[in-house]
């Protein structure tokens, strides 16, 4: 007889919590199985675990792994409620539209166009704003590319597409205004 509990959403938001707790650790595994059950029994803090890393980032990965499933929060709510923490400026004005954009590419020209803009997508990370000359808070407020984002987008010319025989990812263009295909980012 199986009584384990249905697989929910919350689930998943512990698990990210702890990818999120792995990468502040430089991949240092954050639970091993032993710590985990420990933890599910009460038995184990992992705050000490967290003890370098930024106090912000701390509590969030904390509040994820609360141990009740009903007080963790969808992942909406995270993305708004801690946006520069997970995701400052520059991953949504520059890097996503980029990446977005190289979904129709074959692997090869990802990798050039990668390669052709990495000096630009350096700066915009650097600088951390969206595009260049704002102030610091990127986008264009229209819901389409930043300035920076379609500047680096690549054209379909810049690699072949993929093969029409191969399935491709279905493109979040069609979901989100604000993530473009590289042929619609090639006629802004």
């Amino acid at each position: 007889m199986n009584t384990a509990a249905p697989l929910q959403p919350d689930m998943d938001i512990f698990s990210m919590g702890c990818v999120i707790a792995e990468l502040w650790l430089d991949g240092r595994a954050f639970f091993d199985l032993s710590r985990l059950l420990a933890y599910r029994r009460r038995e184990y803090d992992p705050t000490a675990a967290l003890a370098g890393v930024e106090p912000d980032m701390a509590e969030l990965i904390m509040h994820m792994i609360q141990r009740s499933p009903g007080e963790r929060w969808s992942a909406d709510h995270y993305l708004s409620s801690w946006p520069r923490q997970l995701f400052p400026s520059h991953f949504s004005d520059v890097l996503h539209p980029f990446f977005n954009s190289l979904l129709d590419l074959e692997p090869d020209a990802r990798l050039a166009a990668v390669a052709k803009h990495y000096e630009h997508l350096a700066a915009a990370v650097d600088s951390g704003s969206g595009s260049s000359g704002d102030g610091g808070g990127g986008g264009d407020g229209g819901g389409g590319l930043s300035a920076e984002a379609t500047k680096l987008a690549p054209s379909p010319m810049s690699g072949s597409p993929r093969d029409s025989s191969h399935p491709t990812p279905q493109s979040r263009a069609s979901a989100s205004p604000t993530a473009p295909t590289a042929a619609a980012a090639a006629d802004s």
